[in-house]
C-alpha cells in the first residue's frame, strides 16, 4: 500500500511540475507579436487569427473554478456558445516576455493563472502565465477565469 502511495505521489508532483505539451505551439523562441493576432471587438470579444479561437476575459478578481464555470455558463455576449478553455488553447496564449504577464496586453488581467477545463487526477487544472507550470490548486489567489468558444 505505501508503495502504490509513493507511486501516485511522485506521478502527482512530476504532473504538477513537469513541463507541459507544446505540441500546438509554433516556435516557441520567438513569440507571435503580429499586430493583427488578436482583435478586440466592442463587446470584449477577442478574436485570435493564428488559432481561430475567440475568447472573453472574465471578472479580473481572484476567483474559484466555481465561479468562473458559473460566469461562463451565464456568459450571453456574441450569442453564447462559451465554455471553459483546455490546457492546450490556454497554452497557445503564453508569449515568454510579451505584456507584463507573458500574454498579449490586450487581455487586461492582473491573474497570473487561469481556470483550465481539464481534470487531472487529482483535481482541476489552471495555466500559469509565470512559465507555463500545470498544477492543481484548491484556492482562488491570482486565479481568473477566460471563456472560449470556436469562432462562428
Amino acid at each position: 500500500m505505501k508503495r502504490i502511495l509513493s507511486v501516485v505521489l511522485v506521478l502527482a508532483f512530476l504532473f504538477c511540475f513537469g513541463l507541459p505539451d507544446h505540441s500546438m505551439g509554433a516556435d516557441e523562441s520567438t513569440p507571435d507579436i503580429s499586430p493583427n493576432r488578436f482583435v478586440k471587438s466592442e463587446k470584449g470579444i477577442i478574436y485570435d487569427s493564428k488559432t481561430g479561437l475567440e475568447w472573453i476575459v472574465g471578472p479580473d478578481k481572484d476567483t474559484t473554478r466555481k465561479r468562473a464555470k458559473y460566469w461562463i455558463k451565464h456568459l450571453t455576449v456574441g450569442g453564447g456558445g462559451w465554455r471553459l478553455p483546455t490546457q492546450q488553447e490556454l497554452e497557445t496564449l503564453y508569449q515568454s516576455e510579451l505584456g507584463s504577464r507573458n500574454i498579449d496586453p490586450i487581455f487586461q488581467t492582473t491573474g497570473w493563472r487561469v481556470w483550465a477545463s481539464d481534470k487531472s487526477v487529482v483535481g482541476f487544472l489552471w495555466f500559469d502565465f509565470l512559465g507555463e507550470y500545470w498544477c492543481d490548486l484548491k484556492e482562488s489567489k491570482d486565479n481568473r477565469g477566460f471563456a472560449v468558444r470556436s469562432f462562428k
